[in-house]
């Protein structure tokens, strides 16, 4: 049995601090919290928690506080305002961001990536940060939050080596927001719900898999 070795990136302080709960309570170890980061060791097993935010460009952005009890649909910005993109009232915290390039980098290859953008990944597929995924992940469960960062992943993926294996796309609602502009007026808005899911498994996998069977 090999050593295992997990990083968790995590925007939000308020799921890091949750998650120091959850992991004691769940696997019987204590974590350890430095500053904001959150950090788990045992003898057969380490991982890190830390609190930055993928980014598609270098520089700092803005994570809204949340409620992990009932909000899990924040989204980082650039700046900060008294309103989110969802109409809803918010508060930042300013969090350091990272490249994917540089957390792929930490391994020489990754067996699993989970990636949950919160809607970046439309920006990143664009402007080809999905590139240093070629020959170095194995498997990505890719979370989608727009029809666009949908078509987009079925676009660009497949040029870097996967196959998309299974998908769950998107569901959206009609919700009435109020106008700021105009307090007695209304108007609505289509809302995500629910996010998407795309299951890629890259082309070298499948060929190992092919030829064990």
């Amino acid at each position: 049995r090999r050593n295992v070795t997990a990083l968790a990136i995590e925007a939000s302080a308020s799921q890091i601090q949750a998650r120091e709960f959850w992991e004691a309570q769940d696997l019987g170890v204590q974590g350890t919290v430095n500053g904001k980061d959150l950090r788990f060791r045992d003898k057969q097993w380490e991982a890190d928690w830390i609190q930055r935010a993928v980014v598609a460009k270098d520089g700092p952005v803005f994570f809204p506080k949340i409620s992990v009890d009932t909000d899990n649909g924040a989204q980082a910005t650039d700046s900060t305002s008294d309103i989110d993109v969802r109409g809803m009232p918010v508060e930042y915290d300013r969090v350091e961001g990272v490249r994917l390039g540089s957390l792929i980098s930490r391994q020489d290859y990754l067996d699993f990536l989970h990636l949950d953008l919160q809607g970046t990944e439309l920006e990143m597929l664009r402007s080809g940060e999905f590139e240093c995924l070629r020959s170095r992940v194995g498997v990505v469960l890719l979370g989608t939050h727009s029809r666009a960062s949908e078509d987009e992943a079925l676009r660009i993926m497949p040029q870097l080596g996967f196959t998309l294996l299974a998908e769950e796309t998107c569901q959206f609602t009609q919700v009435l927001r109020p106008n700021p502009d105009e307090p007695d007026a209304s108007d609505y808005r289509t809302a995500l719900i629910v996010d998407g899911e795309q299951f890629w498994v890259s082309k070298s996998v499948l060929s190992r898999g092919r030829a064990a069977g």
